[in-house]
C-alpha cells in the first residue's frame, strides 16, 4: 500500500484552508494539488481564490467547477473538460490549456498571458474583459461591433469566436458576406485572419 500525505489547497490570499486530502506521496508536486483538486471537486468543494498554481490536471473533468479567482498559473489543463466552469478573474497565466475543453466556461477578466490554447474549444465561452495578450495558438481581433471576435488555432483548421458565435473560416466569410454592407468590417477583418494565419502557419 502506497503511503500518502495531506495536501492542502489555501485560499490564494488569506492562507486560509479551503481543502484537504490525502494524497500518494509519490507523486509529483503538480500531480499531488491535481490529486487533490480533483477530490475537492467531487466533493463539490468551493475552489473559489485558491492557489492552484502548478497543478497538473490533463484530462481531469472539471465542468462546472467554481474556480473563480484561482491561482491557476503555469497549470497542466490540457484536454481538460471545463465546460461551463466559473472562470472569472482566474490567473491562467502560461497555463497549458490545449484541447482544453471550454464550452460555455466564464472567462470574465481571466488573465491568459502566455496561456497555450491551441485545439481548446471555447463555444460560447464568455470572455468580456479577458486578458489574451501573449496567449498562444489565439488571435485576440478586438470588437469591430459590439461583440470580440477571437481566433483559436485548431490543427483541423481555424476557429473564430465572434460574440456567441463559433465558427470555422469557411463559415464565418459565407455568413459575413451574406450580411454584407450591415457588417461591412468583417470580411477585411476575414482577410487579416488570412494573412495572420499564413504568418503564424494556422491551418485555415
Amino acid at each position: 500500500m502506497s503511503k500518502t500525505e495531506t495536501m492542502e489547497i489555501k485560499h490564494r490570499y488569506t492562507g486560509a484552508v479551503l481543502f484537504s486530502a490525502r494524497v500518494d506521496v509519490s507523486l509529483s508536486d503538480g500531480l499531488k494539488i491535481g490529486a487533490a483538486v480533483k477530490l475537492a471537486i467531487k466533493a463539490d468543494a468551493n475552489l473559489a481564490d485558491a492557489n492552484l498554481a502548478g497543478a497538473n490536471l490533463a484530462g481531469a473533468n472539471l465542468a462546472d467547477a467554481n474556480l473563480a479567482g484561482a491561482n491557476l498559473a503555469g497549470a497542466n489543463l490540457a484536454r481538460a473538460y471545463l465546460a461551463r466552469a466559473y472562470l472569472t478573474d482566474a490567473n491562467l497565466a502560461g497555463a497549458n490549456l490545449a484541447g482544453a475543453n471550454l464550452a460555455d466556461a466564464n472567462l470574465a477578466r481571466a488573465y491568459l498571458a502566455r496561456a497555450y490554447l491551441t485545439d481548446a474549444n471555447l463555444a460560447d465561452a464568455y470572455l468580456a474583459g479577458a486578458y489574451l495578450a501573449g496567449a498562444n495558438g489565439l488571435l485576440d481581433c478586438g470588437s469591430p461591433y459590439s461583440w470580440r471576435v477571437v481566433i483559436v488555432a485548431h490543427t483541423d483548421g481555424i476557429r473564430i469566436i465572434a460574440g456567441c458565435r463559433w465558427m470555422t473560416f469557411k463559415e464565418a466569410t459565407a455568413r459575413w458576406k451574406k450580411r454584407g454592407e450591415e457588417r461591412a468590417l468583417m470580411l477585411p477583418l476575414l482577410a487579416y485572419v488570412k494573412a495572420a494565419a499564413k504568418i503564424k502557419g494556422w491551418k485555415l
